[in-house]
């Protein structure tokens, strides 16, 4: 019995099988006709509902969610090809979306960092670990520093779907944290240097430096004499307010 839906297509033909040939009476057609019918219309609603649910589907939520994040995404197969990659991903390796297909997300990679990376990555997916690393790739003539994260997808039976991952540009980060540390511990220096020479035998603090000292937190020794500057605190008109020897 054919099955025909409402558009008039044939995806195919109700049969039944017997022992033996026999004749089928109006009954048993009318039976046939409509469980033909039935399966019509179960296939049309498996249909619409397909349709209906197209736009929830999980990869295209997937797409709508890398596009709208801040950081880069990427996808990769069970082999770590890469398959998709979002835009803030392109702009941070500076590759456009063709590019990074396949093994060509490594094509940037800093030339000290290509090896190493490679490898890890590739342990990663022999072991269905979590990828994590920080390396450096070219971009506009210089080096960035990034930050990579990818985790293993697995399907229902525990078989190896692929990875999917960010990537974020530290480059300024590093650079704020470099600077930070070094002010730091300039003004360590800086201040065990005004410590000793404050607190140093034979030296003699201005008194209008005294009050200078004193907001800072330091505590000369009195009845000291000068000796040879290392450290000058000057007033905005110019004028030694404060000379210190290392």
């Amino acid at each position: 019995m054919p099955i025909r839906l409402d558009d008039g297509s044939h995806p195919g033909t109700l049969c039944v099988v017997d022992f033996q040939p026999r004749e089928l009476s109006e009954h048993q057609r009318e039976a046939l006709l409509r469980l033909a019918d039935a399966a019509a219309e179960a296939l049309m609603m498996r249909e619409r509902a397909m349709a209906a649910g197209q736009g929830s589907e999980p990869g295209q939520a997937f797409a709508v969610l890398a596009e709208t994040a801040p950081l880069g995404v990427f996808r990769a197969d069970a082999s770590g090809r890469f398959i998709y990659t979002n835009t803030t991903w392109q702009e941070v390796a500076g590759l456009t979306a063709a590019e990074a297909l396949g093994d060509g997300w490594a094509a940037t990679l800093a030339p000290d960092d290509r090896a190493e990376v490679l490898h890890q990555w590739r342990r990663s997916i022999e072991r269905r670990e979590t990828f994590e690393m920080r390396y450096r790739v070219r971009r506009d003539g210089g080096m960035r520093q990034v930050a990579a994260r990818a985790r293993p997808l697995s399907s229902d039976t525990g078989l190896l779907c692929g990875y999917v991952g960010i990537v974020e540009d530290v480059t300024d980060r590093i650079t704020a944290e470099r600077e930070l540390r070094e002010s730091k511990a300039l003004l360590d220096r800086t201040g065990r240097l005004i410590d000793g020479v404050l607190n140093r035998p034979g030296f003699e603090l201005p008194p209008r430096s005294l009050g200078c000292c004193q907001f800072h937190g330091h505590r000369p020794k009195e009845g000291l004499h000068n000796s040879q500057p290392g450290v000058v605190v000057r007033r905005d008109d110019g004028n030694v307010m404060l000379q210190l020897a290392d």
